[in-house]
């Protein structure tokens, strides 16, 4: 006799229909074994009875033929006995002693089917077919009443993990079950084992021992259930996006401000649809253009950069804020802050409120700088008025006669920092004078200041008494001369005079701007109104001595602009024989 290898294998629903129904008949041993592989079977019960001469549910069977093998190959087995198999004829001698059959080699499955011409269809790989594969290993011819172990080995023949593996064992007609390994469960007619889950290219083998209850043919019959899956491997990428600013830390009112944009993608997908947008504060303001800025589609591990000119209105601390966006909700901001600085000008000028004509004035002017930014170019200009004239001036200061103004280049005036400067103008015209003071530097920073200065004439009236004659004798003329004379700036109103003839004299004649009269021993002459500056006017009295002595000419002045009256006195000796 020779060794037999069965296997046994889960074909169609044919061949499990056609076992049940022969199941106690004589059948034809095959001359080869046959694998099944079970793909993606519809899960059945386990508890399913299986009823002689019924169909049986089954999944449906994809069966295929394992490779041509040798009709004299030793098949394995696991009693000792040797067995005989009818339909091949024994060699000559002594059989061999039976072996154990060792695991079978995994036979690689074939690959899926051509890969598809849809792009969107991963191909091949994305295509899947789970299939489960049974043998039995065990003796072919048993002895009436002596036990025997049969070890079915479940194998997954595909290259994905299955699930819910479960292996059922019909229980022949009559045959006794005498052990399981691992134990089984289930019921006395159908034995079960949960294998859970096979990895690709694992095989679980599990025993049965059965007794045989009389002489004839017994079928052993096993099946399988289990839960397939199709597994593919994607590869998600995912996009994304950051923003960094660069912006100067300091600027100065005026300047420009190149900010700097720059957006880049650290996925490994490309951001489409990328728009930025940038929100400036109140003191910058952009150069041109402005709104979204279109970037478009980013490719992964690449950047762009934008630049946006900005120029700075307003000093402080301004933030310019960056929002990206692209396509399925992609976000990122980011932010820089710039300190804006402003150079400031200030003026403070000092000078007289009230000056008489022909005197100096001293004029002084302080520039200072109270920003937090060095202010350049800075020019002070002092624009003289018509009632002035330009006398001196220090620190390089210089007089323009076109436009009357002195003009200092000062230059730089640091933040904090002032500089003095001072003039000196002589008044030529009374009025009401008006002095501007400008100062103008770089980024258009600029003060201006006034200052008002009277100026005013002053009177100085000057009178004057002088006799023709003197000594006189005593019954002769002699006529007093008065010259009234305004020395000052400024005219003179209301000037009067009275003369008073001295009691030796008798007053004779007199003459005078306009008119006068003679009470008692003075002579009144009518008020003059006006008296320019720089003018005079003259009296004379005559009059005769008529005693002899020291005769005393007075004459006393009144005018609008004197507090005080002012008085002369003439002597003049009389004499006799």
């Amino acid at each position: 006799m020779r060794p037999f290898h069965a296997v046994v294998g889960l074909v169609a629903l044919g061949l499990g229909l056609a076992g049940w129904a022969t199941m106690g008949q004589a059948q034809p041993r095959p001359s080869r074994p046959v694998k099944a592989e079970i793909p993606s079977p519809r899960p059945r019960p386990i508890d399913d009875p299986f009823v002689d001469n019924a169909p049986v549910p089954v999944p449906v069977i994809r069966a295929r033929k394992p490779d041509p093998e040798p009709a004299t190959e030793p098949v394995r087995v696991l009693d000792k006995d040797p067995v005989e198999i009818p339909d091949l004829p024994p060699p000559p001698g002594k059989a061999p002693a039976a072996r154990e059959a060792p695991k079978p080699a995994i036979k690689p499955v074939p690959a899926p089917g051509p890969e598809s011409d849809d792009p969107k269809v991963a191909g091949p790989a994305a295509r899947q077919e789970p299939a489960v594969s049974l043998e039995w290993f065990g003796p072919a011819t048993l002895k009436v009443g002596a036990p025997a172990e049969y070890t079915v080995v479940a194998r997954n023949m595909c290259a994905i993990p299955l699930h819910k593996v479960i292996v059922q064992v019909k229980v022949p007609t009559g045959a006794k079950v005498a052990g399981t390994e691992p134990k089984a469960q289930g019921t006395e007619a159908v034995l079960m084992w949960d294998l859970g889950t096979l990895a690709p290219r694992q095989e679980s083998p599990v025993k049965v021992r059965l007794v045989p209850p009389a002489r004839g043919e017994m079928t052993c019959q096993a099946w399988v259930t289990f839960t397939g899956s199709a597994a593919l491997k994607v590869q998600v990428r995912e996009p994304k996006l950051e923003v960094a600013v660069r912006a100067p830390e300091k600027a100065t009112v005026g300047d420009k401000v190149p900010v700097v944009l720059t957006i880049s993608n650290p996925g490994d997908h490309a951001a489409d649809g990328v728009k930025v947008t940038a929100a400036l504060g109140a003191g910058l303001e952009v150069a041109r253009g402005g709104g979204a800025i279109d970037v478009g589609a980013l490719p992964p591990g690449e950047s762009r950069e934008v630049s946006v000119s900005c120029v700075a209105r307003a000093a402080g601390v301004h933030k310019c804020d960056v929002t990206a966006e692209g396509d399925g909700g992609l976000r990122a901001v980011g932010t820089a802050t710039v300190s804006v600085v402003q150079p400031k000008l200030d003026l403070e000028v000092t000078g007289p409120k009230l000056r008489y004509l022909d005197r100096k004035a001293v004029y002084t002017v302080k520039v200072s700088n109270p920003g937090d930014a060095p202010a350049t170019d800075v020019v002070v200009s002092h624009l003289v008025p018509t009632g002035f004239k330009f006398a001196a001036a220090d620190a390089g200061g210089r007089f323009d006669a076109a436009s009357r103004s002195v003009r200092w280049a000062v230059g730089e005036v640091g933040p904090g920092q002032a500089r003095e400067l001072k003039c000196e103008l002589v008044a030529t015209g009374t009025g009401d004078f008006t002095h501007t003071v400008a100062a103008a530097g770089a980024r258009g920073v600029k003060a201006e200041k006034t200052v008002a200065t009277k100026v005013e004439g002053l009177s100085a009236l000057g009178m004057e008494v002088a006799d023709t004659d003197d000594p006189v004798e005593a019954g002769s003329d002699t006529t007093y001369e008065i010259r009234v004379t305004n020395t000052g700036s400024k005219d003179e109103t209301d000037v009067k005079l009275v003369c008073t003839i001295p009691p030796q004299m008798k007053f004779k004649a007199a003459d005078g701007p306009g008119r006068f009269e003679v009470t008692g021993g003075e002579v009144v002459f009518d008020t003059v109104k006006r008296l320019p500056a720089r003018g005079d006017v003259v009296y004379k009295v005559t009059v005769t001595a008529k005693q002899k002595g020291d005769a005393r000419f007075k004459a006393t002045l009144t005018a609008g602009g004197l507090s005080e009256p002012v008085t002369r006195q003439e002597s003049t000796r009389v004499y006799a024989d």
